[in-house]
């Protein structure tokens, strides 16, 4: 019988694929254009938050230079959010 984490696991490469094309593999902080293998789905309010983990609005394309190294690079990535989706998104999320 498979537990929990490897169905977590599961879910969380599927949607990291969705994410990924969704965004075209461009940075949603720098806007570099990247080699599928190289994007990643970056969080703007960490994953360990299960409610927000397949959020679409939460979730978006990074490359490994903001989402690992700048850590996620949050004052530009609340920047876009607000820009993409309205200034009083971030108030929207559900951090619950």
């Amino acid at each position: 019988m498979k537990g929990y984490s490897y169905y977590k696991n599961q879910i969380d490469t599927t949607f990291s694929k969705y994410i990924r094309q969704r965004d075209e593999d461009t940075c949603f902080t720098c806007g570099r254009k990247l080699d599928h293998k190289e994007s990643q789905a970056g969080h703007y309010i960490s994953r360990v938050n299960l409610a927000l983990r397949c959020d679409e609005i939460n979730v978006n394309c990074q490359c490994k230079g903001c989402n690992i190294f700048k850590k996620g690079n949050l004052t530009e990535y609340a920047l876009r959010l607000m820009k993409k989706h309205g200034d009083y998104i971030l108030y929207n999320l559900d951090y619950s």
